[in-house]
């Protein structure tokens, strides 16, 4: 059980409403005792989300996934530190679009993800092309 964030549908990362568990108004005393009996009567629909939530918390919460996630961090700002020397500040401009840009991306990936969405391989497949080309370009633009 998680109390839903006022105006917000989102509660972050936390629980997925009816997928790791339930959501409930804030300060909503009735709502709150509602999804605890919907749970207690259900013990199916609590064990599903048990496992759900175990899933999800070990695909997205490992020591591994947040080692990696460190690590692409810190290749990325020394990559930055060392192309911001060469760069005009156009280009640095251009190079910080083009971070929002995959930023974006994978934010919508993530949302396919969460959906179970079947177009998410052939956008993953294209997003791996573009980068390809990407990498390609500026290794020919760096010599």
């Amino acid at each position: 059980m998680a109390r839903a964030e006022p105006g917000s549908q989102d509660t972050g990362s936390r629980v997925l409403d009816g997928k790791t568990g339930l959501l409930v108004p804030p300060m909503d005393p009735s709502a709150l005792a509602d999804g605890v009996t919907t749970i207690l009567r259900d013990l199916c629909m609590l064990r599903t989300f048990g496992e759900q939530a175990r899933e999800r918390t070990q695909r997205s919460f490992s020591v591994d996934t947040m080692v990696r996630d460190y690590e692409l961090l810190f290749r990325r700002l020394l990559a930055d530190s060392t192309r911001a020397a060469r760069l005009s500040v156009k280009g640095w401009l251009r190079e910080i679009r083009l971070e929002h840009d995959h930023h974006l991306r994978n934010q919508r990936l993530r949302r396919l993800e969460k959906k179970e969405d079947p177009r998410i391989h052939d956008i993953r497949r294209a997003e791996q092309r573009r980068r390809a080309a990407s990498a390609a370009g500026e290794h020919a633009r760096d010599m």
